[in-house]
């Protein structure tokens, strides 16, 4: 048996030592992990506007189940509400109140991120635009015109405002149609409101814009104010997520948008 000294190698030892991947520094695990959580979050779900059926979960929370272009989807994700000042849940609770059947599941439509595959599972509430309690199913929500970037109605007299790329046009019970021009966004203006926790529901004024729209003879433009607070129809079962004003020369419209 021939010996070696210490500190010497054959040369397979050699090869496999040269061929054997360092060990890692101190801090490379966590590096991974940072690196790793940073790549998920850049690819996060867009927000888009998405609807569908809330419902409460048997331990808590809220469901979702979206309605797709071949009806209800055939899973539920947990729904966060982080619209401004709860305007989501405000929005339920109101409905509720108002339906025949409070526990069946609301129909609501909002802007916010859903991710449902093996990434991941839920949807972000960001902006709350309507709940509507007599809708029971994906096929009897109401129909959304494509491009549409703002939406109100009212009552007394009923009227009902629709802005696209293509332009804005008011409708009112025993008048034709007006179509203004493109409804133009001034720079949105914050407002220093104030929450107030009522007995129904929690209203908070947050944000504020001003629409406006060119009219057809070159007459006086349509101003649309718009507040990102709550607003209930409760004999319509619906709730919105914005209070709006259209005013028009001498004539003063009030009601709740569902785009904005």
């Amino acid at each position: 048996m021939t010996r070696r000294s210490a500190g010497t190698h054959t040369a397979r030892e050699v090869t496999a030592w040269q061929a054997r991947p360092p060990a890692p520094r101190a801090g490379t695990s966590v590096c991974l992990v940072v690196a790793l959580l940073t790549a998920g979050a850049a690819g996060a779900a867009p927000a888009s506007d998405q609807r569908g059926f809330v419902a409460d979960g048997i331990a808590g929370g809220l469901y979702f189940q979206r309605c797709e272009a071949g009806g209800p989807a055939a899973t539920q994700v947990l729904l966060k509400d982080q619209s401004p000042g709860g305007l989501l849940m405000a929005g339920l609770s109101e409905v509720r109140r108002s339906m025949s059947d409070a526990d069946r599941p609301v129909y609501v439509e909002f802007r916010g991120t859903f991710v449902a595959g093996a990434s991941g599972q839920g949807a972000t509430v960001q902006q709350f635009y309507r709940a509507i309690g007599h809708v029971d199913a994906c096929s009897a929500a109401p129909p959304m015109v494509s491009g549409v970037r703002l939406l109100a109605e009212g009552t007394q007299p009923a009227w009902r405002l629709q802005a696209t790329p293509a332009g804005t046009r008011l409708e009112q019970v025993g008048r034709k149609p007006v179509v203004f021009s493109v409804a133009k966004l001034a720079p949105v203006k914050l407002n220093a409101a104030t929450t107030t926790t009522t007995a129904t529901a929690t209203a908070t004024a947050v944000k504020a814009r001003t629409y406006l729209a060119a009219a057809p003879t070159g007459g006086q433009p349509l101003k649309i104010d718009i507040t990102e607070q709550a607003c209930n129809d409760t004999a319509a079962e619906s709730a919105f997520g914005a209070r709006v004003v259209a005013q028009w020369g001498e004539q003063r419209l009030e009601g709740c948008a569902a785009r904005f």
